[in-house]
């Protein structure tokens, strides 16, 4: 009787402790500083909102869900050419540049963060361009519709799909969103709005990426 007396008292003190709360470790919760971020993003500056870009295959792998419809007649994609827009490079980075490169141009990004979906991609954010990278090799540049202009190889064009049809010719591919320049292994994608068929943004990439 005593035994089972004094077992009752030790699996009564034992529920009495262990109720306090289940998640309850012995360790005090960190409280995290808001200068502390992952290595592998930082903060943009106070006083700016980031910039809405899309993201998911469409943003880094244009062609995957945006099939072409129409492939416009060479001759005519040709006459852009002949303009002199070789598309060597865009707002002056090359798709072969690395990540020093682009910092050397452009100077420190406001902002480097992991993409949500494809953890290999590492993005570059600056106030008026991203620069999306796999490994050390650039992914895609994009440049936000309401930027005012972009420099294409050493040409300013205003943002408007008329002006950059105008320097370029008519696009080589027509694709469910949007429209597509190639000079050999460069391509620049005009993104246009679904409803108003207004420019969204334009990502250059490497034939390769898609």
């Amino acid at each position: 009787m005593k035994i089972f007396l004094f077992v009752a008292l030790i699996v009564s003190g034992m529920l009495s402790t262990g109720g306090e709360s289940q998640d309850h470790t012995g360790f005090e919760p960190v409280v995290a500083s808001p200068d502390h971020v992952g290595a592998s993003q930082t903060a943009p500056p106070e006083g700016t909102e980031p910039r809405e870009w899309p993201s998911g295959e469409a943003a880094y792998f244009p062609e995957e869900e945006s099939s072409v419809v129409q492939t416009v007649d060479q001759d005519e994609a040709a006459l852009g050419a002949e303009e002199g827009i070789l598309l060597r490079s865009v707002q002056e980075l090359t798709l072969y540049d690395d990540r020093a490169a682009v910092i050397s141009k452009l100077g420190e990004p406001r902002g480097v963060t992991q993409d949500e979906f494809y953890s290999d991609l590492v993005i570059m954010e600056y106030e008026d361009l991203r620069v999306v990278f796999s490994g050390e090799y650039i992914q895609a540049i994009d440049i936000p519709g309401d930027a005012k202009e972009i420099l294409l190889d050493d040409v300013t064009v205003p943002m408007t799909v008329a002006d950059l049809k105008a320097v370029l010719g008519e696009p080589d591919y027509i694709a469910e969103d949007g429209i597509v320049f190639q000079r050999d292994e460069a391509l620049l994608k005009l993104f246009l709005d679904e409803e108003t068929g207004e420019l969204a943004y334009i990502s250059y990439y490497h034939l390769a990426t898609v």
